[in-house]
């Protein structure tokens, strides 16, 4: 007789988040039904409602999930004890665009209509990167590769600016995608004075 393993109830909200980031990726946000989202989790609407109120709620746990990742990339960053600080803001800087889903996530929450989902996701950064960030530009300062009076400020400016960045990925009349990347770039290199 076989005996089924019952999921935990973290590994259930695991699998919706992960079915309804495929949906929204296939369908987008304002096409996605919570049908959808069960159909591709293989459960029922009874069971969906159990960990989310809604198709806002689960799309707003796909945006955690997506900063949990791109978290536990900088946290590789960090714990590398050979890379100095410099490069390791560098990397930090650079997380964001290494994922499949980074390109469909700044399409869709560049959408007007999706505003408050932006503003929503964006502080969810700030408030996750902006210390981290801050602290290694302190390391950098002490180190003596970067001077900036201000680390915590640069910081949360750098971060707007990445913000800034994926809006201008979707490109603009005056400016391609690449061009928003090569002025992003141009911008960090300036604020830390580096060398191209």
């Amino acid at each position: 007789m076989t005996k089924f393993k019952k999921k935990s109830s973290e590994q259930r909200r695991e699998e919706f988040i992960d079915a309804a980031s495929k949906v929204f990726m296939e369908k987008g946000y304002v096409a996605t039904t919570v049908s959808d989202i069960t159909r591709e989790a293989g459960t029922s609407h009874g069971t969906f409602y159990v960990y989310f109120s809604g198709i806002e709620d689960i799309f707003d746990a796909v945006a955690q999930h997506y900063v949990a990742q791109e978290y536990e990339t900088v946290a590789e960053i960090l714990e590398d004890p050979e890379m100095p600080a410099i490069e390791k803001l560098m990397g930090i800087l650079a997380v964001g665009s290494e994922y499949e889903m980074s390109e469909w996530w700044i399409k869709e929450v560049n959408k007007p209509h999706l505003l408050h989902l932006r503003a929503r996701f964006s502080q969810k950064m700030k408030d996750k990167f902006i210390p981290l960030l801050a602290s290694v530009i302190m390391d950098a300062i002490e180190e003596g590769s970067v001077e900036v009076p201000f680390p915590e400020a640069t910081a949360a400016f750098l971060i707007s600016a990445v913000s800034a960045r994926m809006e201008g990925l979707r490109g603009t009349e005056s400016l391609s995608s690449e061009d928003w990347t090569r002025a992003y770039q141009d911008l960090v290199r300036r604020v830390f004075r580096l060398r191209a």
